[in-house]
């Protein structure tokens, strides 16, 4: 995974020997909770970080049992027995159940947006043109509408949806 560098904004790969190429800084990493420049042996398990973008720590400030608030409900949670999902670039934490919850509200909720589009933009298509051949090509139109709109409306559901299966 590849981090801006701490020192001039250069993407740097979080392997041996998380070197800056084009500063050469030797601690290229900056921690997201304290902000203090750490080099890639210092960051707390590197092994972890499955995705650019995701928060790094360092070893004084990373911590499984840290007590972070479920996404959804606000309830806190320990952050090793949460799910961790990456949403638009932000690492949220989930309680299982409510993860759970999220990835139903998206299963059932894109479908019924789909169609309300379709049905929508088939019965403006009616109103103009008055034929029904208009009606059907304005509803057939209104599926990958109604397809954007429900992953515009339920952009995160969508993608813990993708990373739980």
């Amino acid at each position: 995974m590849r981090y801006p560098c701490a020192d001039c904004g250069e993407m740097v790969e979080t392997v041996h020997p998380g070197i800056c190429k084009k500063c050469g800084s030797k601690k290229p990493f900056k921690c997201s909770k304290c902000g203090k420049h750490i080099s890639i042996d210092f960051v707390f398990k590197i092994d972890s970080l499955t995705y650019s973008g995701k928060p790094i720590f360092c070893l004084d400030c990373g911590n499984d049992t840290e007590p972070v608030k479920c996404a959804r409900c606000g309830r806190t949670l320990i952050r090793s027995t949460g799910v961790e999902i990456p949403q638009d670039g932000v690492l949220k934490v989930y309680h299982k159940e409510c993860l759970n919850q999220q990835i139903n509200i998206y299963a059932y909720v894109k479908p019924v947006i789909i169609v309300v589009m379709a049905l929508l933009i088939g019965y403006l298509s009616w109103i103009i043109s008055d034929t029904k051949i208009a009606a059907g090509a304005g509803a057939i139109l209104g599926v990958p509408l109604g397809w954007i709109t429900a992953d515009k409306l339920l952009p995160h559901i969508k993608k813990m949806k993708k990373k739980k299966s």
